[in-house]
């Protein structure tokens, strides 16, 4: 059996894509039904345009990541059917970036993976979780997640609300799918998909870059990665970034699997 990558595929985001890492890649290839050569910006805190910190590791943003230019190298030298994952877009909030700065970044995003001629899923943003928490567990959840963020629950309503709306015309503007978040995925934390609804929610979202007649649609979610799958995938070196100040590079792909399957970190 052939482990050449049938596709290539592109995943953007922040904390819920570096947290079910496993169970997005096995839905991946649940719903392109083959190997894939897979690229993903992410990490936890990450932001789409800044440099952004989470703990003691420090990381550049998803515009400037050196992803975009192995994407365009890897596809002169061996073209292939492309995908992307486009989630985690309301992070930036939580820096008090302005949401028309932050939909700029990701149109830039958008253009790069168009010249690719992409097909991209997008997610919005998770209001309904936001909306139905109270003010005092919303400051509570943002002083764990994001201790240096300077926020209120007003605010950050407001201008996800904001985003959000940007973001759906942009995804009109550029006939990109966009997908709804359900609020039964997410608990107190309000950002976060719970485990347990990983498959769900991944795969659902995943098989919008599929035509309606396509018979991969039907295929049944995948299951929940094992959490020491999980942590292997967490604890891959990217291609670039700081640990207490202090410059890495991992080698990538940081992952390749048995059915020849790639997994790279940027």
């Amino acid at each position: 059996m052939s482990t050449d990558p049938i596709a290539r595929v592109v995943i953007l985001g922040a904390s819920n894509v570096a947290r079910g890492m496993a169970t997005i890649v096995d839905a991946v290839r649940r719903v392109i039904g083959g190997p894939c050569e897979i690229m993903v910006a992410a990490g936890h805190g990450r932001s789409y345009g800044i440099r952004s910190r989470f703990v003691v590791r420090s990381i550049n943003g998803i515009v400037v990541s050196p992803l975009w230019e192995q994407l365009e190298a890897c596809a002169a030298e061996a073209p292939l059917p492309t995908y992307a994952f486009v989630t985690d877009i309301g992070n930036d909030v939580v820096y008090r970036v302005e949401p028309e700065r932050t939909t700029e970044w990701v149109a830039m995003c958008l253009d790069r993976l168009a010249a690719q001629d992409a097909r991209v899923v997008m997610t919005a943003l998770p209001l309904d979780s936001l909306r139905r928490l109270s003010p005092v567990w919303f400051t509570i959840a943002v002083r764990l997640l994001f201790p240096r963020a300077n926020l209120t629950f007003e605010q950050a309503l407001a201008d996800s609300e904001r985003l959000d709306a940007l973001v759906h015309d942009l995804a009109a503007a550029r006939g990109v799918s966009m997908c709804e978040q359900d609020v039964r995925w997410y608990g107190v934390d309000p950002i976060h998909v719970r485990r347990r609804h990983w498959p769900e929610a991944y795969t659902g979202f995943l098989r919008h870059w599929l035509d309606d007649n396509d018979p991969r649609r039907d295929a049944p979610p995948c299951r929940v990665a094992s959490r020491v799958r999980t942590l292997r995938y967490l604890s891959c070196v990217p291609a670039h970034r700081w640990m207490c100040g202090v410059e890495q590079h991992g080698k990538q792909p940081a992952i390749t699997l048995d059915d020849g399957s790639t997994i790279a970190l940027y």
